[in-house]
């Protein structure tokens, strides 16, 4: 069962969302969120910090642009990822400068840096 939650504040990038429905749990700090906008497309946030013993606060890795208090939001139940191999060199990858710099490191690490 996917853990769904909905926004409750949109201040810029920073969105606070509520998980108190029945069943819902708290996201662990990083996972990414999920919604999908009415156009069909699909904004991705990760969670940053827990707000008393219902909600989190996330960070948008796009424009909010659209959102609306009430809208529904699903926990990943994972951090946000990055594929890493052939099929993304010379390209750009959106997201967030932690992530940037974790993904930097690894390939550093292994010797792929791009």
């Amino acid at each position: 069962m996917a853990n769904i939650g909905r926004i409750k504040q949109i201040i810029g990038p920073v969105v606070d969302v509520s998980f108190s429905e029945e069943g819902s749990k708290l996201p662990k700090i990083l996972n990414g969120l999920k919604i999908t906008k009415e156009d069909g497309s699909v904004l991705i946030f990760e969670t940053q910090q827990h707000l008393g013993e219902d909600s989190v606060r996330a960070i948008a890795m796009d424009s909010t642009e659209g959102l609306t208090r009430g809208m529904e939001i699903v926990d990943m139940e994972s951090p946000i990822t990055v594929p890493i191999g052939d099929a993304i060199k010379g390209r750009f990858v959106q997201c967030s400068w932690r992530t940037r710099l974790t993904v930097y490191l690894l390939l550093k690490a292994i010797g792929r840096v791009i």
